[in-house]
């Protein structure tokens, strides 16, 4: 059994089992949560709260919880005056890897995007980190570091004390930088002229740093889960967000190999290793989206269901590199997707669908699989586990 969280039209999260169709509220009624984000260890929930305006000016805050919803613990309060990251999306919430830390993106009234950290067992304040937008963080698979991309710099820090080492490399043409999941060896960009930008590896000393790959123009990455090559997507259509094939960097031999001649907007790697789920335009035109699945040993690509996604399921396709590391899409088994839209082509762009006639599915990777109904609403999230302690 695997645990499902989704944000229902009422802005109340509700819990749901990938064995049944039964669900139950995981907050109170007349709260309004959103973007719910499981810790590694499936113990405890992050969860951002919004009360009036579109995008809950004055009222956001930040709470934790657990499955079963005994307790909710609000660990953070936006200065009055401040709004939210992003349109539906109040705060980025990153766990680290041994669930002790909470890293979150707020705006603050003097530094914009800021970066705070507050371990899961303290009692106190948030430390705040550093501020400067656009903002992107990553921990490492130890828990140990923390590498952060704000604006064009970079900088390092330890969870031991979280001063921040700036990097000597300089990019403002990526977005997420990543770690190996296998080893403290990081991966981001630095430019090499006014169109080119090497991808580069480094350990957390700076020892060993390498340029595997070098792109021209804007570049998007994604470590492969057994930790030695980066899927590395080029080609980005600014006109339509589409990026034009993915590369597999082999990081030790420094060679690529192109394994998607597809268009695509995100792209994640199954747990396992062994897929890449993709999203790619519709056949019948600009007005919907469509899941890809590529077998990464044979090359051999299909599609799956057709859909208008929602705003939040947007924000999580057009910012991929980073939503990979919180909210990936994957079952923790890499047997299933879950989205949530509106099911269906369409040709023209209108709207995005509202929560309200929005659903939230699973969809088995199998050819010619149907979508699963969880609920309504405009986002959903495995949990990374099987099994939650007192589900």
């Amino acid at each position: 059994m695997t645990l499902i969280a989704f944000v229902d039209p009422a802005g109340r999260v509700q819990i749901a089992s990938s064995t049944n169709d039964q669900t139950r509220p995981l907050t109170p009624a007349g709260m309004r949560f959103t973007w719910p984000s499981w810790s590694p260890d499936g113990r405890s929930l992050a969860l951002s709260r919004y009360g009036a305006g579109e995008n809950g000016h004055g009222g956001l805050r930040l709470y934790l919880t657990d499955p079963i919803g005994e307790s909710l613990t609000e660990i953070y309060a936006n200065e009055p005056g401040t709004d939210a990251i992003a349109h539906e999306t109040p705060h980025y919430v990153l766990w680290s890897p041994d669930s002790s830390n909470l890293a979150f993106v707020a705006q603050t009234m003097q530094g914009g995007l800021t970066l705070f950290v507050r371990g899961t067992i303290t009692t106190g304040a948030p430390k705040r980190i550093l501020s400067g937008g656009p903002l992107f963080a990553s921990w490492s698979p130890d828990s140990r570091f923390i590498l952060v991309h704000s604006g064009q710099l970079h900088y390092l820090m330890r969870s031991d004390d979280f001063d921040a080492a700036q990097i000597p490399v300089v990019s403002g043409r990526y977005m997420a930088p990543s770690w190996s999941p296998t080893s403290n060896r990081m991966a981001l960009c630095g430019e090499l002229s006014e169109r080119q930008q090497g991808l580069l590896v480094a350990g957390t000393e700076g020892d060993g740093t390498r340029m595997v790959a070098e792109v021209e123009g804007s570049a998007t990455f994604s470590w492969h889960p057994a930790g030695r090559h980066i899927g590395l997507a080029k080609n980005l259509d600014m006109g339509t967000g589409f990026y034009d094939g993915l590369w597999m960097v082999d990081t030790q031999e420094e060679t690529e190999e192109q394994i998607l001649h597809d268009r695509f907007l995100s792209f994640f790697w199954s747990p396992n290793g062994a897929y890449v789920a993709y999203i790619a335009p519709s056949d019948g035109g600009d007005g919907s989206v469509r899941w890809g699945i590529l077998d990464v040993n044979t090359k051999a690509t299909y599609y799956l269901a057709d859909f208008r996604p929602t705003r939040e399921q947007l924000n999580i396709f057009m910012f991929f590199d980073q939503y990979s590391q919180s909210h990936s899409p994957w079952s923790h088994d890499s047997r299933s997707l879950i989205f949530a839209g509106r099911l269906g082509s369409q040709s023209v762009r209108t709207s995005l669908p509202e929560s309200r006639s929005s659903h939230v599915y699973t969809l088995p990777i199998t050819p010619e699989s149907d979508p699963k109904l969880v609920g309504t609403g405009a986002l959903g999230v495995w949990c990374p586990v099987s099994e939650q302690p007192g589900a």
